[in-house]
């Protein structure tokens, strides 16, 4: 065998002992004998070929892959695991709605006035907000200091849904006299 062919079968055979091909007719993992190791060894045609071929299989495999590899960390990077590095700040987003609570939109409604007559029964009545608005609260009152004392309020409370105020009213003086009662309700818009 000419030194060229040796210099290219020495790699050959030591890919074929790593991946436990036989060499030389020695399997890989056998004791040596040292008499065997300084021997001269030779080899032949067919063994030549032989670990030729199985050295070019096992590295395409290893090219095959070592490129299977580079595409696994490629993808984690791109995105299937490993998060990139954090991206430039957006642009400023429009003004949202102002919050709060705004008195400018609250608006007092005073209602007619509601005579209680002495002894009665319950006297409702119900003042509505305007449109587009809703009851906060709701109250009353009388022209006359002495009145005021003698008219019960035994209900008072917003509609189911909030358009305004409902209230039941009763003077608790006997006779024929009655007492006038003017309701408000406060309101706030949207």
């Amino acid at each position: 065998m000419s030194r060229r062919a040796l210099l290219t079968a020495v790699p050959a055979a030591l890919v074929a002992a790593s991946i436990g091909a036989a060499v030389v007719g020695t399997p890989v993992g056998s004791p040596v004998d040292t008499a065997d190791a300084a021997r001269p060894f030779s080899v032949t045609k067919s063994q030549f070929t032989k670990v030729k071929t199985t050295s070019a299989v096992a590295l395409k495999r290893s090219k095959a892959n070592s490129r299977q590899i580079a595409r696994l960390r490629q993808a984690s990077v791109a995105g299937a695991g490993v998060p990139g590095p954090q991206g430039p700040q957006g642009p400023q987003g429009a003004q949202g709605p102002a919050g709060g609570f705004e008195p400018a939109k609250v608006t007092r409604v005073t209602g007619p006035v509601v005579p209680v007559p002495a002894g009665s029964a319950y006297v409702g009545y119900t003042l509505p907000c305007p449109a587009g608005t809703i009851a906060l609260s709701g109250g009353w009152y009388t022209s006359l200091a002495a009145t005021q004392k003698q008219v019960r309020v035994p209900a008072s409370y917003p509609t189911s849904k909030l358009s305004g105020w409902s209230f039941r009213f009763a003077y608790a003086v006997g006779g024929l006299t009655s007492a006038n009662v003017t309701p408000y309700v406060v309101c706030a818009g949207a």
